[in-house]
């Protein structure tokens, strides 16, 4: 129940579950391809961007294979310490 509304090219798949406007996180663009990043919170935090899907912590081997450290791959460890701090305060209002 709700108004739920989805535009461009969002998508929502797996076990991923959006019951609230916050339980979905839309980051970008990032990255050399200068794409969205999707984060699900919803049964357990899931990313997606481009083709690639997966937890915080393959998105974060994957960066590392990709990017080392070249401007990306420092944007995107900037974005992985940002949404760590956001799943941990989420798990706290979640689990108080």
């Amino acid at each position: 129940a709700g108004k739920a509304r989805v535009f461009g090219q969002a998508q929502v798949s797996g076990e991923a579950r959006v019951m609230k406007s916050e339980d979905l996180l839309s980051l970008g663009p990032l990255g050399s391809r200068k794409s969205y990043l999707t984060v699900t919170f919803l049964p357990a935090p899931f990313l997606r961007t481009g083709c690639w899907e997966g937890s915080l912590e393959e998105f974060e081997q994957a960066v590392r294979e990709t990017h080392q450290e070249n401007f990306y791959g420092k944007q995107y460890a900037l974005t992985i310490k940002y949404l760590r701090e956001l799943i941990s305060l989420y798990k706290e209002q979640v689990n108080p």
